[in-house]
């Protein structure tokens, strides 16, 4: 793999130098605080005597807020602040919204029986309902239910066959068009497909769809023997088979198989070498490249297009970059850590955390710990020591870099190299569109604040129920309660 070796000349901010936190262009400033806009917008007061569980927000929109509710013996689901129908029970888990956020469900008890609620309209009851999912694209549905001592799956309210068991989760392709899932009657097992029992066979496992949702691939279990199943097609058996991972383009599929208590990947049907064992396949983004851990005796490496990595005791964490171009991983050896990349140096440290590539791929940044304190090391270099240091992250345009710092016992968010106030606590932080703003939440004297560009903003929030979202370069919202005199859900938006 031709890993590329350019130097970056642009460093991060952080170690540049001390910058300002604000771009002299920001649209946000001292200067034009007055011209800042807060609003809330009432969602729904607590009822007096009842109790409201884990609210529930749509991700990654957040504007959308729904929670199960309390009073005396019965529940409900407040959605947006209009309160649904009172049942004897609410689900763990739900409600669910869709990945658009435009459609909500959940599972309701009545007495011994259960059944799903999309869009407020009730289904058909069972003895048991769990494994509800909207499609990809949200127009379509399914859930597991058990009727006596049999199960099956009901997709867009149509029941399906009964088996003895049906086996995880049902599964949509990412085009929303296909269902399948898993089921079994006695010893035989079946690859329900569109509603379809495909088999029998002696097992099934680790069914899947590939991203252009043209392929489904899974292993079959023939007497003694596991098989890739691919449309239908079955290919060589082996002692075992797992960990089946299609490519992003869809061209290339790979599977650990064993063969004579070894382990070797397979990777478009070419049998790749055996070790004592190796780990899940990982294709690059582009599709071009895989990289997978394996081990020899007592070491581990890294296999990187079928070539082996330098040796260490354990393998942690391995990232490409979103271009594909850079490949880095982390290396242990005698209880140091160090991390793998294209610029053959290592760094050694105490310990490694996530690594992060910057959107546009020059870019690489990890926290490290080494001597009791903790740095983010970006580019090879490190940052300041502190206590400890959290989640380094880049604006979209890969310019900027912030991370939560701790020191003397107080937490602080570090974005360009500048460090904010001290808190109790904060949420990692969010950049906007442009990048040019950046805004997080921090705990103050049991107080929510909204932190903008360095700038404190108190609206008397008691809780956060959601992250705050940029809804363009200079506007954002959150959702929070606001306690006295009765807790309050608001919506509060802030414009610049």
């Amino acid at each position: 793999m031709m890993l590329s070796k350019m130097k970056h000349k642009m460093a991060c901010f952080f170690l540049i130098g001390l910058v300002s936190v604000l771009p002299m262009n920001s649209a946000f400033s001292e200067k034009n605080t007055t011209a800042s806009k807060i609003t809330k917008v009432s969602i729904v007061k607590r009822p007096k005597d009842s109790k409201i569980f884990i609210p529930l927000t749509n991700s990654p929109q957040f504007d959308r807020i729904a929670f199960v509710m309390k009073i005396k013996d019965k529940q409900s689901v407040t959605i947006d602040g209009k309160k649904g129908e009172d049942f004897d029970g609410i689900a763990k888990g739900t409600p669910i919204f869709s990945s658009a956020g435009d459609r909500i469900a959940y599972i309701a008890f009545h007495g011994k029986k259960q059944f799903v609620v999309v869009d407020g309209k009730k289904g058909m009851e069972y003895d048991g309902v769990s494994d509800f999912v909207f499609s990809p694209d949200g127009n379509r549905f399914s859930y597991k239910i058990q009727i006596g001592k049999e199960q099956s799956v009901v997709v867009d309210q149509n029941q399906g066959e009964l088996f003895s068991q049906v086996w995880g989760s049902p599964l949509f392709s990412p085009d929303s068009k296909n269902h399948v899932y898993i089921a079994s009657k006695g010893m035989n097992w079946y690859i329900v497909q569109n509603s379809r029992a495909i088999g029998p066979y002696d097992g099934v496992k680790d069914i899947t769809f590939s991203p252009d949702s043209k392929n489904l691939a899974c292993g079959i279990l023939k007497k003694s023997s596991w098989y890739l199943w691919k449309n239908g097609m079955s290919g060589k058996g082996y002692e075992n088979i797992s960990t089946i991972a299609f490519s992003s383009d869809s061209s290339r599929l790979a599977y650990a198989a064993q063969m004579n208590k070894m382990l070797l990947m397979v990777d478009n049907a070419q049998e790749h070498k055996a070790y004592i064992t190796i780990s899940s396949p990982v294709f690059s983004p582009d599709s071009k490249y895989l990289a997978y851990p394996a081990k020899k005796g007592e070491k581990w490496f890294m296999v990187l297009d079928g070539k082996e990595g330098p040796e260490f005791d354990v393998l942690g964490i391995f990232r490409y970059s979103p271009d594909s171009l850079r490949f880095s991983y982390l290396g242990v050896k005698k209880k140091k850590a160090a991390v793998v990349s294209e610029t053959g140096k290592y760094d050694w440290y105490k310990s490694i955390g996530p690594l992060v590539y910057s959107p546009d791929s020059k870019h690489l940044a990890y926290k490290a710990e080494d001597d009791k304190k903790a740095f983010v090391v970006c580019d090879g270099k490190k940052g300041n020591s502190y206590d400890n240091v959290f989640d380094p992250s880049f604006s979209s345009d890969s310019a900027r870099m912030a991370y939560k710092a701790v020191k003397d016992k107080k937490m602080f968010m570090v974005i360009d190299g500048t460090e904010g106030n001290g808190y109790i606590a904060m949420s990692n932080v969010v950049f906007s569109p442009d990048s040019l703003n950046a805004a997080y939440l921090a705990v103050k004297d049991k107080t929510w604040l909204w932190v903008v560009n360095g700038r404190e903003m108190d609206q008397g929030i008691d809780q956060m129920l959601t992250p705050l979202v940029f809804d363009g370069p200079s506007k954002l919202h959150g959702f929070g309660i606001i306690k006295n005199p009765e807790p309050e859900c608001f919506r509060f938006e802030l414009s610049f």
